[in-house]
């Protein structure tokens, strides 16, 4: 057990080196423990852009099956995430916690089903965003915390009361639930839920967060932008930060601090919650994006986003 435990350190720490073969990229955190007894026992933290200096900086968490070995491609998500953030924004790929795996799903220490590894990873995950602007006296970046799947359980232990304060908002992708309340005011929790993503609506761990009082939901339907250009749907549970849709569009206007520049909608049913707001009429002068699926085809959308809308 222990030489599979080893290689599978060796695999990891060589995926963390591929995540450094890039321009731009730097390492934050890694924590190499052969003997742990969850996973590789690899931990890290990769960044894109410069933490030090970046007016806005988003913290990726993943959930469910992860580990460092996807850094890389995580990376190029959170590459082409930060350019259409806009200037003066980092990425950081957040791998800091043991993650549940398929095989541990029976075991009560380490199941997805429960809450274990999420309380074991939120005290690490706040002393790193709590990091991010103690390394920076005087002039805090504006840092946005996002949660996929059961890493979005991890960021709301992480942003709850005594946790990580300097967080300005937080983006749940694909969220089995995140508690009672969404850890940021209304205005600064954010929710995307795609379409045949069975794990957004189970409210395993909470109230679904796309139907909780206080947090926005954010479009990962088809969507054509004013200027003409199309945003790819996203759909089921992992492309969520697919370069090109339009929740990675979503996300990416919530870390660059242009919230306004995003599309609403909590993917509700025809007439209630935020899918009202998809039937109204634009404000003469609004800039709008069109949707193009399901029952809102052809709606003309504002794309400034409603803070605090519940």
């Amino acid at each position: 057990m222990g030489a599979v435990r080893g290689a599978g350190a060796a695999r990891a720490a060589g995926a963390v080196a591929a995540a450094l073969d890039a321009p731009g990229r730097a390492l934050l955190d890694l924590e190499v423990d052969p003997r742990a007894d969850a996973g590789p026992g690899v931990r890290a933290a990769v960044a894109r852009g410069d933490v030090d200096a970046a007016a806005h900086v988003g913290v990726f968490t993943a959930g469910f099956t992860t580990g460092v070995d996807e850094l890389p491609g995580r990376l190029g998500e959170l590459d082409a995430l930060a350019a259409a953030a806009g200037p003066g924004t980092a990425a950081v790929a957040w791998y800091g916690y043991d993650a549940p795996q398929a095989h541990e799903v029976v075991d009560p220490d380490r199941s997805v089903l429960g809450r274990a590894p999420a309380e074991e990873g939120a005290p690490r995950l706040a002393s790193f965003l709590d990091g991010l602007d103690a390394a920076r006296p005087g002039r805090e970046a504006h840092v946005t915390a996002i949660g996929h799947s059961y890493g979005s359980v991890v960021t709301a232990a992480a942003v709850a009361p005594g946790g990580a304060e300097g967080v300005d908002d937080v983006v749940s992708l694909g969220s089995p639930g995140v508690g009672e309340v969404p850890g940021r005011p209304p205005g600064h929790a954010w929710v995307v839920e795609a379409a045949g993503d069975p794990v957004a609506d189970t409210a395993w761990f909470g109230p679904d967060p796309n139907r909780m009082p206080g947090v926005t939901g954010l479009s990962a339907r088809e969507v054509v932008l004013p200027d003409g250009r199309v945003l790819a749907e996203s759909r089921g549970h992992g492309a969520y930060l697919t370069p090109g849709t339009t929740s990675a569009a979503n996300v990416a206007a919530v870390v660059g601090g242009r919230p306004q520049d995003a599309v609403l909608d909590r993917g509700s049913t025809p007439g209630t919650g935020c899918a009202a707001w998809w039937a109204a009429e634009p404000a003469a002068g609004t800039p709008t994006a069109r949707p193009r699926s399901g029952w809102d085809r052809g709606r003309a959308v504002p794309t400034s986003v409603l803070r605090g809308a519940g």
